[in-house]
């Protein structure tokens, strides 16, 4: 018998990327009922919804409140590869931005099957193309930065030409456009024609006196899509027509006046042949969606992960949670989680709903579980909720609300019994219920699996309940199972000192104030403070003495050690809260004092820059003059001592100038001879911009470098080590926009006017690319400019013609003529 390793009929395996999406889509339906009541008990829905609320698309977001759990420890490492790229991306503002993306997969299913998809569900399939296009080309840029979010790009089949058919045809109020068939145009305007025939007919009879008394009022309407006019239904004899209804009260009839039946009939053949014109283009680009369907599908699919990572990544920063490091399948299970928040808590304390207390929780590597005791209303429960989402979050692959370095297992199976478990329709006690429920997960302890009970047969005889409660704790840790326990039973406290796999720790209580501290204390138990709680509310101290004598000699010893190493603790704790107190205030100090030099700095920078700003509008006003003087020197002699003055100033401009680059060029080190990385940020000097490195030069010279939202071409010799206080303007691409492929390159001297195309520009950007753009065309004595920002909305124009009225090197400015492009350029005299 072949295996299928040797077969060559058997399927190929799926690929790591259909096999994340199968896990993603999987939505945990079918889990054995045991998980389904852990995911229930921990409140996994809650932190699933919270997660989804930050998804930009329907589909995306129902993929999350489902989220399904990853097996594969393959899986969940790519996944938060890709949670960590995704992160980076969106410290940058360039992670894809998927809204208004429709959950499409029905619509192009629907077009598999023949049914033919309005005009409306085309255009959702039209956007869905592009943004999957777009999505594809920005990873497929940044390949050599975001390896694990590149792998998706061959996914993102998106067939661009599909999207362009669907797109021509329809106008901007997503209808099909009269241009979408030759004959289309000429049918509509057809059907225009005859309505307007009809239209003068009726009004020429609603104001014939002929009709006087017999209309009931001056206005037509259509029934059965027939124009008619309302007649008194006492005068029908009087008005030749066809009726086509009446009012309510039966006081008015609509009549189809007879000289308008044929054109009636007219108009009714020529909007039938519009609806068959139309249903012809609609079932056209159908069939263009059904040939590529299963590619748009799988880019759809991939988009919708996509936006459940970035929706992850929000979440994360929402909650400051951070991507664990892990201890794989093949290390011993242990926790090291540094400042772990419950995500409930983390989400509540985000809205300044309240203030969680971050706590450590470890584990050593021999240890095999933890029992955790103290008092009531302390957080013991909350402390194995925490440990019991991280489980899951882990395999969802999803952030965990932890400091960076936290340590967290992969856990094959995450089991848990809390809360009162009494089932009364079972007739079963708090007891009864919880042996039953532990039941179903006993068998499937093993190896891999996190197990958590919470105030362990706590509703039973303390005797027997402890002598249980080792036993179960002894058979799980010898089958493997990692275990973490909750309890007031002094006999489970105990069995960490016998039981060397067990860490104990407890959770602090004040007893002054009455109030739970919620820290927990790894390694150390803790005391239930009954009496001295009783004790603070008023208790008769007759009683307590009776009870502490009743308590034996041995457990009131233990409770004073408890109580004194509680308060040792307790101590440490302050001094290093105290001690962490001081380093952010010192941390606060230096950055405000960071902060302070920097704004000195920068407003030094500014008054410098304003000053050599105004030196050179004074130094071409100077040229400007001299020029003129020159033109209308009276002798020739005059001319040549103009001229001469002239020449003297610039050659004190051009000096000026090199003065000022060499000055800008301090601290920043030259490119020319160092090698060049895609992706390394770079000062471009020509242009006086910080951009990015497009593609490796290699042993070239050329360099192609991303500046905003265009391209251009320049020599290594050109690029510096860029200035961080220019550096943010750099990373403001936002992978959801095409790749502009225009370069930008310096205009030849001899060109009398130069242009600058702003087309598909951000505002922001195109405000810096027009100072560019300026300073250069001053620098080189350039009279004009011509800039090119289209019509669109308006904006751009608005925002380059406000920025040019401010500008020093603008003499005036003007509307595009004839030939020049009109409205949509502004021609600027410098």
């Amino acid at each position: 018998m072949s295996s299928p390793l040797n077969d060559p009929s058997a399927p190929p395996a799926p690929s790591p990327q259909q096999r994340a999406l199968a896990a993603w889509f999987a939505t945990g339906a079918g889990a054995p009922p045991a998980l389904d009541r852990t995911r229930f008990t921990l409140d996994w829905a809650r932190v699933t919804e919270a997660v989804s609320l930050f998804a930009e698309t329907d589909h995306g977001r129902v993929c999350l409140e489902g989220i399904g759990l990853l097996d594969d420890e393959e899986l969940i490492v790519a996944r938060y590869e890709e949670i960590s790229e995704m992160t980076r991306l969106h410290a940058r503002a360039q992670e894809p931005s998927l809204v208004g993306l429709a959950h499409v997969h029905p619509l192009v299913e629907r077009a598999r099957k023949g049914e033919m998809l309005d005009p409306v569900e085309l255009a959702a399939v039209a956007h869905a193309i592009r943004c999957a296009e777009r999505t594809r080309l920005g990873f497929a840029g940044l390949a050599s930065t975001l390896p694990a979010l590149s792998r998706w790009a061959p996914q993102l089949v998106s067939h661009p030409e599909v999207a362009k058919a669907i797109e021509s045809c329809l106008d901007a109020d997503g209808q099909v456009a009269d241009h979408a068939s030759p004959t289309l145009g000429p049918l509509r305007r057809d059907v225009g024609r005859l309505r307007k025939t009809i239209i003068e007919r009726l009004e020429r009879i609603l104001r014939s006196p002929k009709y006087e008394g017999i209309l009931q009022d001056d206005f037509y309407t259509q029934r059965d899509n027939r124009f008619v006019v309302p007649v008194r239904a006492g005068e029908r004899g009087d008005f030749p027509g066809i009726v086509h209804g009446h009012s309510g009260s039966g006081a008015t009839l609509f009549i189809e006046p007879h000289e308008v039946v044929a054109l009636n009939n007219e108009l009714r053949v020529a909007e039938f042949e519009v609806v068959r014109e139309v249903h012809r283009i609609l079932s056209r680009l159908t069939s263009r969606v059904a040939e590529v369907a299963d590619t748009i599908q799988t880019a759809c699919a991939v988009l919708a992960y996509l936006d459940g990572l970035g929706a992850a990544v929000r979440f994360g920063r929402k909650i400051r949670a951070e991507v664990p490091l892990l201890a794989g399948r093949s290390q011993t299970p242990r926790l090291l989680l540094k400042q772990a928040r419950h995500p409930l808590l983390a989400l509540r304390e985000s809205r300044g709903e309240l203030r969680v207390v971050a706590n450590d929780i470890h584990t050593a590597e021999h240890h095999r579980g933890m029992v955790i005791s103290g008092p009531n209303t302390g957080g013991k429960t909350v402390t194995l909720k925490t440990v019991g989402l991280f489980a899951l979050m882990v395999k969802a692959g999803l952030p965990i609300p932890a400091e960076a370095g936290s340590v967290m297992p992969i856990f094959d199976q995450v089991f848990a019994d809390i809360g009162d478990a009494q089932a009364v329709e079972n007739d079963l006690s708090t007891f009864s219920a919880h042996v039953t429920h532990m039941m179903t997960f006993l068998d499937a302890c093993g190896p891999r699996t996190l197990v958590m009970l919470d105030e362990l047969f706590g509703s039973t005889d303390p005797e027997q309940g402890a002598a249980l409660g080792r036993a179960l704790i002894q058979w799980m840790v010898a089958r493997g199972a990692f275990v973490m326990v909750t309890t007031h039973l002094s006999e489970l406290k105990d069995a960490c000192a016998e039981h060397n796999a067990l860490q104990a720790a407890s959770v602090g209580f004040d007893v002054e104030r009455l109030e739970p501290t919620y820290r927990l204390r790894c390694g150390l138990p803790g005391s239930s403070h009954a009496i001295a709680v009783a004790r603070r509310l008023g208790m008769p101290a007759a009683l307590l003495d009776d009870a502490t004598r009743l308590l034996g000699t041995a457990s009131v010893e233990r409770e004073q050690m408890l109580t004194r190493l509680e308060g040792m603790f307790a101590s440490v704790e302050a001094d290093r809260d105290a001690a962490d107190r001081a380093r952010r205030q010192a941390e606060r100090d230096a950055a405000e004092a960071a902060s302070m030099r920097d704004d000195a700095a920068r407003r030094r920078k500014e008054l410098l820059d304003g000053e050599a700003l105004a030196l050179r509008g004074e130094m071409r006003r100077t040229r400007e003059a001299l020029r003129t003087l020159v033109a209308k020197a009276a002798t020739p002699a005059a001319a040549a001592v103009v001229r001469e003055a002239l020449d003297a100033a610039e050659r004190l401009t051009s000096g000026y100038e090199e003065e000022s680059k060499v000055e800008a060029r301090k601290g920043r080190a030259s490119f020319a001879a160092v090698a060049l990385t895609s992706g390394a940020k770079v000062w471009v000097e020509s242009l006086g911009r910080v951009g990015i490195v497009v593609s490796e030069p290699g042993s070239g010279s050329r360099v192609v470098v991303q500046v905003g939202a265009i391209k251009t071409t320049v020599d290594r010799s050109d690029l510096y080590a860029p200035e961080e206080a220019r550096g943010a303007s750099a990373s403001r691409r936002v992978l959801s926009e095409p790749l502009p492929s225009r370069s930008v390159m310096p205009a030849p001297p001899d060109e009398v006017t130069t242009k600058l195309d702003l087309r598909g520009v951000q505002a922001d950007d195109a405000v810096e690319m027009l100072d560019a753009m300026l300073d250069r065309a001053v620098r080189g004595g350039w009279p004009m400019l011509l800039v090119v920002h289209g019509h669109g909305t308006g904006v751009l124009k608005r925002v380059v013609r406000d920025h040019l009225i401010r500008s020093p090197y603008v003499k005036k400015f003007r509307s595009g003529g004839q030939g020049e492009g009109g409205d949509g350029v502004t021609v600027v005299e410098l």
